[in-house]
This record gives structure tokens, C-alpha cells and sequence, in this order.
């Protein structure tokens, strides 16, 4: 089969990353993939290609486009210059767009939709859509190209069945079909409160289209379940990630430090994020306070925090060094890390099925999460006496566990976590050793390989 997957971009986070898993272990079953972009990130090899939307704009937008990029040369540098080049590029080129974008409704003109898929040789058999959000492409193309093509929608996130944002938090609307927006500012955010056409809309185009949708998670199913579009679409399926056990594998802690230059530290605690520090909803500042009263309480260990994700200064605190790195894409320097540390502390507010700690269980790295998401499927949370339970968590004593399971935002809970799993080395081997052993046999990417290319052809026998 020839399979198309199509993106905002090719490599970047936890969703592309999944991508380029998919394509590269699918060329290996006999397929043949490629993936076609909003924006190039990084390298683009021969497989990637681009929409090629401002080029199929009318001739009027294209002129205010070349308009505004001319001066922007000239007057880009003044206090006022960026703003008339904006103001030419979208309220003179792009009056209406400018206008629907202004009272909310989120933006859907995307030209090259339909088009750069059907100019594609040789012709794709099937359409992996991913993140279908972050300003590439136009959600009403889809009627017509799953006219033409079987489509599976992964859903990294749930922007697919809200009013506008990826992750509703505490906020239920969907439920009803969204309007009153309590947030417009979560991501990606609106001007105004326009959830309510935007639900109705997305439903509608839904409705007229054949659409198969898989999320990474039961967490993220339940809610497209209970969304008044869950409907609409012709089947929902649910298949977890997985992750390289080769690339990601157990190590030599010792060597791995001596590399890295962490040999002098105690303790080694690793967090990993994209925009680490300033992510909102990674919440990095729940993590650092963690790890410093851990380092407080333990003023004779000299602790490392390692943060994978953005690049800043050394920070160094009595005991607690705070170091920065920003990895590039497939860097081999990743699996190191998670061979040398300690602990992987993930303290995120939303999410729905982070790659990083398959990362870091694969590792054989004990984890410590804030239980939101798909978490709870992911990681087998140790009992913890000092930690109250929680309910919907099942918990396993330490000869079962891959991992700890605390509030969000939760202080205290982190830092006692981090204590349990440092005060006793055979415990933290014990569950690193568990973690291994669980994503070998159920969170691997060739399970999810293999799961998303029986899909594949049975969508594809389907269609003929």
C-alpha cells in the first residue's frame, strides 16, 4: 500500500515523532509511505512534502503578500512597521478571512487542501491524517478527499471534537456542543468566543464525510465519546503509542554519566518538554520545587535537575545544580540521558499519551507523573503509604509497578515520590525493571505498527 500521512509539520514533538515511527516501520512490513506538511522543521528528506497554499491564493492576496514581504525589508526594523505589513497582508489581502478570524471562528482557508494530495505520484491508497490544527489545512476538505480515500484521523489531542481548544481541562462543554467558552486563551486560541459555529461546523463536516478515528488513549476516547460529534464518524477505535525499544533501551549508568557529565552528582533527576520552562501546561515550575525540597531535605547529596527541552544558563542552588540542553530531533544524546538519570519526573497538567515516558520506561527509568491524561494507562502506579490513592487507579506493589502517580500541581506529592524512590536503590531498580518489561510487551512501536497496518488494509479491502 501506498500511505500518505499528513501533518502541520514533519518533526517536531510527540506526534511527529509517532509519524515518522509509523512511516519508517511500515516501509519495513512492505509499504510505501510518505508524509505531506503545512511547514518544513528541520531536514526535509525525499519523502516530505509541501501544501502549497499562499500560491493558490487569489491573485489579489498573493499581490498583498509580495506587497507586505517587500516592505517588511525596508520598514520591518520600525516601532509601527510590522503592523502596516500585517495590516496589508491580512485586512487588504485577506479581507474576509481577517474578518471571520476577528469574530472567532477558527481558520479553515487553506486552499492547497485537496489539491497537493491529488498532484501527489505516485497516488496514496490511504490518508493518516495527525494534528489537523495549527493553521495548514482546511477541515472541509475532508468531505471530498474521504470521497476519493479511505482517512484515519489520529487524534493526538481533542481539538477534533471541541469549539477550539486541544485539551478542555476541567471544562465539559463539548458535551453540549460547546458556546460561553470559560477559556478562549487555551490553545490554540480565539479572539472571541465563536465555540459554538465553530462545534456546529466541524460537526456538520463530519457528518458528510467517512472518517475512521483512533486516539492513543482510552482517556482521550472517552471524551470524543462523550462529545455530541461522536456520531459522526463512520468507526472509533483506540490504539496506544509505543515506542522504540531498541533505540530507547536500558543502559550503563555509570558510563552514561561519565559521558554526560553528570559523574559527580548523587542524584540525577531528568525532565524532558518542548519550550520546557515556559510550556504552560507542562507545568516545569511544580517539578523544579520538587527537586529543590527534595535537595533541601537531603543537604549531604549533591543533586542534579536536568532539563531536556530549551536552552538557558546553568542555575546552582547550595546542592541543586539545574542544567539546560536543547536536543535537536532525533538525537541519539536522548536515549543517553534516560540511561543516566535516576528518575524521569513528568508533571504535566494536560496530556493525553506522552511519548517522553515510554521514553523513559523503555529505559528502564522509574517515572514520577501528575495522573492526568492517559497516564493512568501508561504507567502501573506504586502504592505509595505517604501518597493517598487515588480513585479509577489501580496501584501494584513494587514487584508489578513501572512508575508513581501524584496530584497535579501537587508539591508535596512530587517531592515525596522522588524521596520514596531515592531512598531505597532496589526499589528504584525493581520498578525500572518493570517499566522495561511493560513496554516490551504491550507498548512497543511494533505493536502499534502492527495494529495501525492491519487497519490499513482493512480499510483499504474496504474501499474497493
Amino acid at each position: 500500500m501506498n500511505i500518505l500521512h499528513i501533518n502541520s509539520t514533519q518533526s517536531y514533538g510527540g506526534a511527529e515523532m509517532i509519524m515518522r515511527t509509523l512511516m519508517e516501520k511500515s516501509r519495513d512490513r512492505g509499504h510505501h509511505t510518505s508524509c505531506l506538511v503545512g511547514r518544513a522543521h528541520g531536514a526535509v528528506d525525499t519523502t516530505t512534502s509541501l501544501f502549497e497554499h499562499d500560491r493558490r491564493r487569489a491573485g489579489w492576496t498573493r499581490f498583498c503578500y509580495r506587497l507586505a514581504n517587500m516592505l517588511w525589508k525596508w520598514i520591518g526594523f520600525h516601532k509601527h512597521g510590522r503592523g502596516v505589513c500585517r495590516f496589508i497582508r491580512s485586512v487588504l489581502g485577506e479581507p474576509l478571512r481577517t474578518f471571520r478570524i476577528q469574530i472567532g471562528q477558527e481558520d479553515f482557508d487553506f486552499p492547497d487542501s485537496v489539491g497537493a494530495v491529488e498532484r501527489l505520484e505516485p497516488k496514496p491508497d490511504l490518508l493518516h491524517f495527525h494534528g489537523l490544527h495549527s493553521s495548514y489545512f482546511d477541515l472541509g476538505a475532508l468531505q471530498q478527499l474521504s470521497a476519493q480515500w479511505p482517512v484515519v484521523i489520529t487524534m493526538h489531542d481533542a481539538w477534533l471534537v471541541t469549539g477550539h481548544c486541544a485539551y478542555p481541562g476541567g471544562c465539559a462543554r463539548y458535551e453540549i456542543g460547546c458556546g460561553n467558552c470559560p477559556d478562549i486563551e487555551r490553545f490554540p486560541k480565539l479572539k472571541r468566543d465563536g465555540t459554538r459555529f465553530n462545534f456546529e461546523r466541524k460537526k456538520k463536516i463530519y457528518e458528510n464525510s467517512r472518517i475512521h478515528v483512533v486516539t492513543p488513549s482510552q482517556w482521550l476516547m472517552d471524551i470524543v465519546q462523550a462529545s455530541d460529534m461522536s456520531r459522526s464518524f463512520s468507526k472509533l477505535e483506540v490504539i496506544h503509542n509505543g515506542v522504540d525499544t531498541k533505540r530507547f533501551c536500558p543502559g550503563e549508568r555509570r558510563v552514561q554519566r561519565r559521558e554526560l557529565g553528570m559523574q559527580d552528582y548523587d542524584v540525577v533527576i531528568l525532565y524532558n518538554a518542548r519550550n520546557a520552562t515556559t510550556a504552560v501546561y507542562k507545568d516545569f515550575a511544580t517539578a523544579r520545587e520538587s527537586v529543590e525540597q527534595y535537595a533541601q531535605v537531603h543537604q549531604d547529596q549533591r543533586v542534579l535537575l536536568q532539563v531536556l527541552g530549551e536552552e538557558r544558563d546553568e542555575e546552582i542552588l547550595e546542592n541543586l545544580t539545574v542544567r539546560f540542553e536543547l536536543l535537536e530531533g532525533g538525537s541519539n544524546r536522548l536515549g543517553a540521558y534516560y540511561q543516566a538519570v535516576d528518575i524521569f519526573v513528568h508533571t504535566s497538567k494536560c496530556e493525553n499519551f506522552p511519548t517522553v515516558i515510554l521514553e523513559a520506561m523503555a529505559s528502564g527509568c522509574p517515572v514520577v507523573s501528575s495522573d492526568t491524561g492517559g497516564m493512568r494507562e501508561q504507567i502501573r502506579a506504586l502504592e505509595m503509604e505517604s501518597v493517598a490513592q487515588k480513585p479509577g487507579v489501580t496501584y501494584f506493589k513494587q514487584d508489578q509497578a513501572t512508575g508513581c502517580l501524584v496530584s497535579q500541581e501537587h508539591i508535596r506529592e512530587t517531592f515525596e515520590a522522588i524521596n520514596i524512590l531515592m531512598g531505597d536503590h532496589h526499589l528504584r531498580e525493581r520498578v525500572g525493571e518493570n517499566a522495561r518489561q511493560w513496554v516490551e510487551e504491550c507498548l512497543s512501536s511494533d505493536k502499534m505498527v502492527d495494529t495501525y497496518c492491519q487497519l490499513y488494509e482493512t480499510l483499504n479491502a474496504d474501499s474497493r
